[in-house]
């Protein structure tokens, strides 16, 4: 019998009584659970029947396989190396299709590995002139342009004649210099005046810690100024303007320079410790004339002494007036004692 003749829809006793049935146990057994007793008929056409059976099944599922059409699906890409044909046969379409670069995995490659290779070898070989003086002018360009492109500017950062010269420094020692720059100690003569504005870095320095020094008057650059230029420029228009006088009455205060005053007949003014505790006092007093002695208090007390006390006498226009004269007696911190021909007298106080 040859291979075109077996038929396997032919089932053995398809026909016939078949009306014996192993158990699992005897399928599992086989012949020994008869012991040396011979098969009977039945049993051996059972047999045959469920092999007939199971060849039959086997060959309609292979030729059913035989002519199963699978669906390439080239978008998906794979995802292991197990699954159904249709799956696997997707995943090797996608890998396809990204490995030649085309829309579709059935489109034939613009060019074979083998090419490609060849041409790449050609490439390896091939020279390039780089033309360090051409800048670069854009991202896309052809090998020696962008060769040349990067020459230019390997020129440039290095500031050599020539991309090929080695840089005077490296960017590494560069930055190792850079970083140890924080923590370089420099030492200030604030001794040394500027010369000239071309010069070390700690000469600079020298010279205009030297002028901070000048500026602010103190015997070292390090020493906090007694105010400062914006404290000073304000205080100065405030003397201009007036800003820092606040009046009581008659009564004024300037509090910054420590000045207070009093604008009246009989007044004075306070210049404070900044003028060295000064005070000037005037006022018109009133007395017995001839040889009394007169009291005249000031309006203020003087802190330490009275200088000086100057007393002229008020006199009529008619008359004889050089006849006229005051005199002072004796001065006091709190008053004077003083004397006239005439009742009324200005005085005018100088003390501290």
């Amino acid at each position: 019998m040859s291979d075109k003749d077996l038929n396997f829809d032919k089932i053995w006793g398809a026909n016939g009584n078949i009306n014996y049935d192993f158990t699992d146990d005897n399928y599992l057994t086989g012949w020994d659970f008869i012991g040396n007793v011979p098969p009977a008929r039945g049993m051996f056409n059972r047999l045959q029947h469920d092999t007939d059976r199971k060849q039959k099944y086997l060959n309609d599922h292979l030729k059913a396989l035989s002519i199963k059409q699978y669906t390439v699906n080239d978008a998906k890409m794979p995802t292991g190396n197990t699954g159904l044909p249709d799956t696997l046969f997707s995943g090797i379409g996608n890998r396809i299709k990204n490995i030649t670069g085309e829309n579709d995995w059935k489109a034939a490659p613009a060019a074979t590995l083998r090419e490609l290779k060849k041409n790449l070898a050609a490439l390896e070989v091939k020279n390039y002139t780089v033309n360090d003086a051409n800048a670069p002018t854009g991202n896309t360009a052809l090998v020696d342009v962008l060769l040349s492109g990067i020459g230019n500017r390997l020129k440039n950062i290095t500031g050599e004649s020539d991309w090929k010269t080695a840089p005077s420094a490296t960017i590494r020692a560069l930055k190792n210099a850079l970083d140890a720059l924080p923590n370089q100690q420099y030492t200030l003569d604030d001794t040394k005046a500027p010369a000239t504005n071309t010069a070390t870095l700690l000469t600079l320095i020298s010279n205009l810690a030297n002028e901070v020094k000048q500026n602010k008057g103190t015997s070292d650059w390090k020493t906090a100024p007694a105010t400062n230029l914006a404290t000073l420029a304000t205080l100065a228009s405030n003397l201009a303007s007036g800003a820092d006088v606040t009046w009581s009455g008659n009564k004024f205060t300037n509090a910054k320079l420590g000045i207070t005053g009093l604008m009246e007949q009989n007044g004075y003014i306070c210049f404070g410790k900044n003028f060295g505790g000064l005070i000037l006092q005037w006022g018109n007093t009133t007395g017995n004339a001839g040889n009394a002695r007169n009291t005249t208090t000031f309006p203020i007390t003087f802190s330490s002494a009275c200088f000086m006390v100057t007393v002229t006498q008020n006199v009529n226009s008619t008359g004889d007036q050089h006849k006229n004269a005051s005199r002072v007696m004796m001065i006091n911190k709190t008053d004077f004692i003083w004397g006239t021909n005439s009742g009324t007298s200005y005085w005018f106080a100088v003390g501290y």
